[in-house]
């Protein structure tokens, strides 16, 4: 049998749900050649042992894939049935692709130019002539989701290899100029690896909805799209902000895009950001503002005042944001995230100046600074970003201490690099002092960032070392529902394999206010306290 491709294996690392794992599967069985569905589960479990994933993810990827095999094993069906299997899944199969990066780079401002006679209209502009209209990419085929005649740009382009099974869902406006948005694609694309674009599938609303049922608007309500776009954000599971400018972007004012944004923070989505080429020149103007000129960028997020082209689809986003979490909530959620975006895409852009003139001065590059920041500079090899982040954590207001200690909670997530440099330059301190002088906010998020801290092996003794078991000890019972939940997730992530800080952890006084957790916390709090009472639960197992 054909080996399966990398690429294949990689994106069933990205399933959320079995159901999709079966559809890709099917998929793949049916482009690789394969005889049974057995064979790429085997084949795809052999790739994600090879990885070398963390433990937790290699587990749950392994489950997943025992669970097709098994699911697949029930049916009595012959296995000429396979292809039928393929009709079964192509409609949830078709909603979930994605149009290659490569091919939007490649071959689509050429086809642009060609069908609008311009060379960077706007998608608004290039919508009647490519995704609808007569000479629509999708015109006369058949559409896998409803049998009907006329096919999403996806769709269309899947028996090419320039669609497949989305690896990132973009949150973008309809107004953006053609060349400005892959110049964004582009410059994002650099940041991924080699040849990352022939592995990249953007789940693209222009490319992955049947604009052709859209535009009849028989078929497709607001509520819908709604859950089109929840529903396939929680499954692709990475979200990709693409902004045309950093002064007064287009992006914040689009209901859309906040609904998008609010979804991806309450569900814990990975977000990035990017932007053109073009707003290179604002960023020299900003640079020497720093950080607080980022975070003035984002002070006029009004969800309130959010319009969408569509009056109806403005109404009833508002109206669900009202009866749920309201404007206040989702305003503060889409600045904390985009905030967070902006900073790692700041930090890149001050790294890549750096490279690109090394003789650009230090107070441009990391924004004017105090006396904490001078210090820092002489005794660290703090980059200018974190630098900063670490004088307002001292220094600022109390909106800039909850601001900064936010935005260091996302840019620690997941990120070795930056957890061992923030760790290494000895800049644990004054998210400790947080936890006890911040605001409720501030001590949640710096709990928060202490957890990501944590969560690295090397990181463990010098948070401990550092004094924040005491303080994080203390949020359990007297901090806020989401300090209560950071807190108990940074005390389990400091006590795992370090026996001596568990000894520590238990010696403060944590068991009781965990326990007391199980039952009086949030879902959150109850499950990251029942992960660190396992902890001890199981020592005491082994030791009877």
């Amino acid at each position: 049998m054909p080996k399966i491709s990398e690429a294949a294996m990689r994106a069933f690392l990205t399933f959320l749900d079995l159901e999709t794992y079966l559809q890709a599967a099917l998929d793949w069985c049916e482009k690789e050649g394969a005889a049974s569905l057995e064979e790429v589960v085997e084949e795809s479990t052999d790739f994600a042992q090879s990885l070398k994933l963390k433990n937790l993810e290699r587990k749950r990827f392994e489950k997943r894939a025992q669970e097709a095999l098994a699911d697949s094993r029930k049916s009595t069906a012959p296995a000429e049935s396979l292809a039928d299997s393929r009709k079964s899944a192509a409609p949830a199969e078709s909603r979930m692709r994605g149009v290659s990066a490569t091919w939007v780079l490649d071959v689509f401002p050429a086809m642009v130019k060609s069908s609008t006679g311009k060379d960077s209209p706007s998608f608004i502009e290039i919508a009647p002539f490519l995704a609808h209209g007569d000479a629509g990419i999708g015109k006369g085929k058949v559409c896998p989701r409803d049998g009907m005649p006329d096919s999403s740009i996806v769709d269309a382009l899947f028996s090419e290899g320039n669609s497949g099974r989305s690896t990132i869902f973009l949150s973008w406006v309809w107004s953006y100029k053609v060349l400005d948005v892959c110049s964004a694609l582009a410059r994002w694309l650099k940041t991924q690896g080699t040849n990352a674009s022939a592995l990249v599938f953007i789940w693209w609303c222009f490319f992955t909805n049947n604009q052709f049922r859209i535009q009849s608007g028989g078929t497709v309500t607001t509520q819908d799209l709604c859950e089109t776009f929840g529903d396939q954000l929680k499954k692709v599971g990475r979200m990709l902000i693409m902004m045309n400018k950093y002064r007064d972007p287009e992006y914040v004012k689009r209901i859309w895009c906040i609904f998008e944004v609010h979804m991806a923070a309450a569900e814990s989505i990975k977000t990035e950001l990017t932007l053109p080429d073009s707003a290179q020149e604002e960023f020299d103007e900003l640079a020497r503002g720093g950080l607080d000129s980022l975070s003035n960028l984002l002070s006029s997020i009004d969800t309130e005042k959010a319009e969408a082209s569509v009056k109806t689809d403005e109404t009833a986003i508002k109206v669900l944001i009202k009866s749920g979490a309201g404007f206040d909530r989702v305003n503060e959620l889409v600045e904390e995230t985009l905030m967070a975006s902006l900073t790692q895409e700041f930090s890149r852009a001050l790294k890549a100046k750096r490279l690109g003139n090394k003789s650009v001065d230090a107070n441009v590059a990391a924004g004017s600074g105090g006396p904490a920041i001078r210090q820092l500079k002489q005794t660290t090899q703090l980059s200018p970003e974190f630098t900063e982040l670490v004088e307002q954590l001292t220094n600022g207001t109390p909106e800039a201490q909850e601001k900064s200690a936010a935005v260091l909670r996302s840019l620690l997530f997941e990120n070795a690099e930056n957890q061992r440099e923030f760790a290494e330059a000895g800049a644990i301190g004054p998210l400790i002092a947080l936890l006890t002088t911040g605001t409720p906010k501030a001590q949640a998020h710096s709990a928060g960032a202490l957890a990501n801290l944590a969560a690295n092996g090397e990181n463990k003794v010098k948070v401990a070392e550092a004094g924040a078991i005491g303080p994080l000890v203390a949020l359990l019972s007297k901090g806020t529902p989401e300090a209560q939940a950071h807190s108990a997730g940074a005390l389990r992530n400091l006590a795992v394999n370090n026996g001596e800080n568990k000894v520590k952890v238990a010696e403060a006084g944590a068991i009781g206010p965990l326990v007391a957790l199980l039952s009086k916390g949030t879902p959150e709090a109850q499950e990251r306290s029942a992960a660190a009472l396992r902890i001890w639960w199981l020592s005491m197992g082994r030791t009877r």
